[in-house]
């Protein structure tokens, strides 16, 4: 088993010093507790509380840390018009064990959002599915009201990496962005060897279908190169939507020069005709 970056590794020192914080502040807590003069008296007025239930939400959130640090999802290119960085990109992808759809989702809102000063949508994912409702969220928008940015999901839809994709869909419809899904395999399965071992896959239409269902997306089944071409080429004439302002200056610029020469012109030819 090896690492594509290595260097994410380093991430997963940030459990231990997350998880002696909470000891502390639940140690400081009941510092404090031992301060009443009666615990009787304390426990009756709060009522029955959340007794190791509390400890939950915290316990998620460092598990989903350390499977962020080690099975994620990464931007291997930042959204560009450059179709040659691209393929690029593409010729530098490596095969891998893991598959992290749900990652792969909330990389690329990510990415989509980058210069917005809003919260990153995976963080605020990850607040909700670790129970943590504190922190501002964007209101929610119309189902694929955001035409000036699409995700397509290249994928067999089979996800062993949290979080689910089902888990994250709201976050991309909440958002507006629609997810197109290209299925890839067949439902019958193959054995593909990657890193020296044989992993058994197969083509899960029903996620695949439920994600673009969901975000106002459409399905597309690719068995081979030639059919996978054909969706791209087809996705390519109805995902072109492209906003940018034009500076109009030399636009009225010219019509008041021809305007001006005409009116010139009809000067000269008036001005002759006079005796």
């Amino acid at each position: 088993m090896s690492f594509l970056w290595p260097g994410n590794l380093l991430l997963v020192l940030v459990v231990p010093a997350l998880v002696a914080a909470y000891v502390w502040a639940q140690r400081r807590r009941q510092k404090y507790a031992l301060r009443y003069a009666s615990l009787s008296l304390v426990r009756e007025a709060l009522g029955k509380g959340p007794g190791r239930k509390r400890h939950v939400p915290p316990a998620l959130f460092l598990v989903a840390l350390v499977f962020m640090a080690l099975g994620t999802a990464q931007v291997v290119q930042a959204p560009t018009k450059d179709h040659d960085l691209v393929i690029a990109a593409i010729n530098r992808l490596r095969p891998q064990r893991a598959t992290a759809i749900g990652r792969g989702m909330l990389a690329s809102l990510d990415a989509i959002f980058e210069d917005s000063e809003e919260t990153p949508p995976s963080v605020i994912a990850l607040r909700r599915l670790s129970g943590d409702a504190t922190g501002p969220t964007p209101p929610p928008v119309p189902k694929g009201a955001d035409r000036t940015a699409t995700i397509v999901l290249l994928s067999d839809g089979q996800n062993n990496q949290f979080p689910a994709p089902q888990q994250v869909i709201e976050d991309a419809v909440n958002r507006g962005i629609r997810v197109y899904t290209v299925g890839v395999g067949s439902a019958d399965g193959t054995v593909v060897r990657i890193q020296g071992r044989a992993v058994r896959t197969r083509l899960d239409e029903a996620t695949l279908k439920q994600i673009a269902d969901a975000t106002g997306g459409q399905y597309y089944n690719a068995s081979n190169e030639k059919d996978l071409r054909a969706v791209y080429e087809n996705l390519t004439t109805q995902l072109v939507f492209r906003q940018q302002r034009t500076e109009v200056t030399a636009i009225l610029t010219a019509i008041a020069a021809v305007f001006s020469v005409v009116a010139a012109g009809l000067s000269l030819l008036w001005f002759n005709r006079i005796p």
